[in-house]
């Protein structure tokens, strides 16, 4: 596993508030809180990603910008992603394992604002197994 080098400028990749936004949720607010988090841990974003309207419930082919993510991960034009939480990857849990095993094959690492996961860590990618389960639950009772 390659951890980010501190001693250069990692470039990260906001995928923020995609898919279909809370009413208590602002996409603005969620873009502040994700530039803030990479300027704290000293990331530089090189793009933002967003399906505006589009539901996490929906596979990658549905959704163009988290498409162009995967496909920018895979030519390596950023070292991590950051998100503002696990149910703004998707709401499958298929489809999230298969977004993390993209990730960890193009050895690009995941920081989840709101569960403040980052998959650096051992424990960070045991927990987005954990939060996928959950994430995929609260679909299906919505």
């Amino acid at each position: 596993m390659r951890y980010l080098d501190q001693t250069s400028d990692p470039k990260g990749a906001l995928l923020s508030c995609i898919a279909a936004l809370a009413k208590s949720m602002r996409w603005n607010l969620c873009v502040r809180e994700l530039r803030a988090a990479a300027d704290r841990l000293g990331h530089v974003i090189v793009e933002v990603y967003r399906d505006h309207g589009i539901s996490g419930g929906k596979g990658r082919e549905k959704r163009p910008a988290f498409d162009k993510l995967h496909r920018d991960a895979t030519l390596r034009k950023f070292d991590l992603v950051m998100a503002w939480s696990v149910d703004r990857l998707g709401r499958s849990l298929q489809d999230l394992v298969h977004f993390l095993d993209h990730l960890r094959a193009t050895r690009v690492e995941l920081f989840l604002h709101q569960q403040g996961l980052d998959t650096t860590s051992p424990a960070g990618r045991a927990m987005f197994g954990m939060l996928s389960v959950f994430s995929e639950f609260e679909r299906a009772i919505i």
